[in-house]
C-alpha cells in the first residue's frame, strides 16, 4: 500500500482487462495503471474510480468491497469480471464516483 498520510487524497480502483478485474487503492491511478501494465500482456484500463477522503477511508471501502465479492475472487486483489456487479461497486458506479 505504500506510506499515506491522513490528509492524502485515496482512489480505490478497478483496473480490468477485460476478463479479470483489478480492486485495490492508489494515490496515483496513472502510475498505478502503468506499474500493472508492465506485468500483463493484455492491455488493462480503468473502468471505476471511487474517490476517498483519506487512507483510512479508502482501507475500510477495500476491505468492504473484497469481502462482499470474495465469491468471485480469482486471486489476491483480482476478481472475474462478475465483480463489477458487486452492490458496493454498483452503489458507486450509480453515483457517479470515477
Amino acid at each position: 500500500m505504500g506510506i499515506y498520510r491522513q490528509t492524502d487524497k485515496v482512489f480505490i480502483y478497478c483496473i480490468s482487462d477485460g476478463e479479470f478485474v483489478k480492486v485495490g487503492m492508489s494515490k496515483n491511478i496513472e502510475n498505478r495503471l502503468k506499474q500493472l501494465q508492465t506485468s500483463s500482456a493484455r492491455e488493462l484500463f480503468v473502468t471505476l474510480l471511487i474517490p476517498c477522503a483519506c487512507p483510512a477511508q479508502a482501507i475500510m471501502r477495500e476491505r468492504q468491497i473484497h469481502k462482499s465479492a470474495r465469491k468471485h475472487n480469482v486471486r489476491g486483489e483480482w476478481f472475474n469480471e462478475a465483480v463489477m456487479e458487486n452492490k458496493y461497486l454498483i452503489r458507486y458506479k450509480n453515483r457517479g464516483d470515477r
